[in-house]
């Protein structure tokens, strides 16, 4: 029906109500009244449910939306990004599993924000519009029980590479807590391209900080005792928000602790100064359940230009029954479309977590609403599609170049990580040891061919140096071996973990010529000195090395030293090979790898 024939309609009604001696009745004035979409009354509690927690003083929204008069000149493009789904930003496509926290407008609420828009985007009276949320100023989650900082602000050149800078901050607490959630907030998002959390319950990352004239210490191969906690991968990227953690799963943080706080920036043109501000969440109880963490990754990326469907895919056999919790995805910018999901013993499928449409500025962990149940034998699954094609708009190439596997935002990473929950204590040391054991997917000879090419593009890459170098030595090329993971050490000079694996070959190699039992200690003392002696594997390897030179009682000391602290991390596995080895020292023998097959 035209304009001109309803409004013809409704003059006839109000001509033939007037004719009959009656004033309109209030329920029609109603009805005319409830036509008209208004802020106040339909559009306000949209926008504070679902848009003002990110769009208010303080947060990453880039403008306010607490009244009328902060969304009225934002109306046209509130209705545009609602109406194709990029606000509010939720990635996941729904049907496929049920996810907390679900920023997702109803076919309805689009409607009616359009519908409010194309009426003139009305204000509506007042005494309708609902109270304003009370949010914590600053505080997703509330006022936190610590609030913590970056001791001294750190600047950020105006230009050059990417940096990856670490920074210590002191935990005053006298005793232990439990962390249920951690609200982490980088200070200057223009210059943070992620940022992780990690615990140091050693002197060693303080030491780092010290000898360093800038605030924190360099590198993104932290070569101290920092780790994550235990079964959470804590930390934030653009888009994620704060979470607490499930009932009964918080992680402990000890007094005299330093928490280490790792960032990786990005210059922006013009010099930028970062203070991040941590809010803990805490709790005096201990966790009933210690969740484990799975990651499913692949390493061999190499994206050649213009591909715009690049397929790469990890999976993991489950030794034991266990419970999905969450999902955490993660890729930089020619992502496109991820799968996570498992298969059943009977061949089904449980689906848990579908995003069709990557984006990198707005990736989050994903909590499923109700855990998902898998069996014993089941597998989980990741499956992720890249474009780095000229039709990619988040291309950060023009024209498409080849893109290898990094840490840098020009690179790209293919990973996610599944938080787990077995059903009991002595499940979860099973899981945890099949995990350390089955590893990825990627075979030994496609790491070495993969890196042999990642040297080729970039013959500096410390990283890639240590991976050729570990798997060489797994398919028995000892003496090549040495030669990258020499380099890798010359390239970053206090990273342990190529330390380490030298220090392996030099003492352990079935190749006797490929042994350097004097160097092997050199490098297994380094080792045990960056990582505070605090590392059951570094303590391991020092053992074999003074085995290997003939110092059987101190390889007898540092074995049983290594044998200790995997008990005390309640890694019975590996505490079962140092054993197996000390045996050897004890009967003045040094320990030989078997030749590999």
């Amino acid at each position: 029906m035209n304009t001109a024939g309803t409004a013809f309609l409704c003059g006839t009604v109000s001509i033939a109500i007037l004719a009959a001696g009656h004033a309109p009745r209030s329920d029609v004035r109603a009805d005319a009244a409830r036509d008209t979409v208004t802020f106040t009354r339909d559009i306000a509690p949209i926008v504070f449910d679902n848009c003002s927690g990110c769009h208010r003083p303080g947060e990453v929204g880039p403008f306010s939306l607490l009244s009328f008069e902060d969304a009225r000149p934002w109306a046209a493009r509130i209705a545009e990004v609602t109406s194709i789904r990029y606000m509010p930003p939720w990635l996941p496509q729904p049907g496929y599993r049920e996810l907390e926290g679900e920023r997702r407008l109803s076919d309805e609420q689009i409607a009616l924000i359009r519908r409010w828009v194309e009426g003139g985007a009305i204000e509506g009276d007042p005494a309708d519009l609902p109270p304003t949320p009370d949010w914590t100023k600053g505080w997703q989650l509330g006022e936190p029980d610590l609030v913590l900082e970056m001791t001294e602000p750190y600047t950020v050149p105006a230009e050059g590479t990417d940096i990856f800078r670490n920074f210590v901050i002191p935990v005053p607490l006298e005793s232990t807590r439990y962390v249920r959630a951690v609200e982490l907030r980088p200070g200057n998002p223009r210059v943070v391209h992620h940022s992780v959390l990690m615990i140091d319950r050693t002197p060693s990352s303080q030491l780092m900080s010290e000898r360093d004239p800038d605030p924190g210490y360099e590198g993104m191969h932290s070569p101290t005792n920092a780790h994550l906690p235990k079964g959470f991968l804590v930390g934030w990227a653009p888009g994620k928000m704060p979470s607490f953690e499930p009932v009964g799963t918080a992680w402990p943080l000890d007094g005299e602790t330093d928490l280490v706080l790792q960032l990786h920036l990005r210059p922006s043109g013009t010099p930028e100064t970062i203070r991040a501000v941590l809010g803990l969440y805490l709790t005096n109880d201990p966790p009933a359940h210690k969740p484990v963490m799975v990651k499913l990754v692949n390493e061999l990326l190499d994206i050649p230009a213009g591909e715009k469907n690049y397929v790469v895919r990890d999976e993991v056999l489950l030794p034991v029954d266990v419970e999905v919790l969450s999902v955490y995805p993660h890729a930089h910018y020619l992502g496109k479309e991820m799968k996570a999901f498992a298969t059943l013993p009977d061949g089904s499928v449980e689906w848990l977590l579908y995003i069709e449409d990557w984006d990198f500025n707005w990736q989050d962990q994903y909590r499923l609403a109700n855990p998902v149940v898998l069996p014993q034998g089941s597998t989980l699954h990741m499956e992720y599609t890249f474009d780095n094609s000229a039709d990619n708009p988040q291309n950060l190439n023009r024209p498409p170049r080849r893109v290898l596997r990094g840490l840098r935002s020009s690179d790209e990473m293919a990973e996610l990580h599944i938080q787990l929950l077995a059903r009991d204590a002595t499940d979860t040391a099973i899981l945890e040891a099949w995990l350390s054991v089955v590893g990825s997917t990627q075979t030994a000879e496609e790491y070495i061919l993969h890196y042999r090419k990642a040297l080729e593009v970039s013959p500096e890459d410390a990283e890639a140096h240590y991976k050729l170098g570990f798997a060489l030595d797994v398919e028995g090329h000892s003496r090549e071996a040495r030669t990258h993971l020499r380099e890798a050490i010359r390239l970053q000079p206090d990273w342990w973990r190529p330390m380490e694996a030298l220090a392996w070959i030099l003492a352990s190699s079935h190749d006797g010529g490929a042994r350097d039992p004097a160097e092997a200690v050199r490098w297994s003392k380094r080792a045990a000195e960056l990582t505070q002696r605090q590392v059951p594997a570094v303590l391991d390897v020092l053992a074999a090395s003074y085995a290997a030179a003939g110092e059987l009682d101190r390889a007898v000391a540092a074995a049983e030293e290594a044998s200790q602290l995997a008990l005390a991390e309640g890694r019975t596995g590996l505490a079962a090979v140092i054993e197996d080895r000390l045996a050897l020292y004890r009967q003045r023998k040094p320990y030989v790898r078997p030749t590999p097959r």
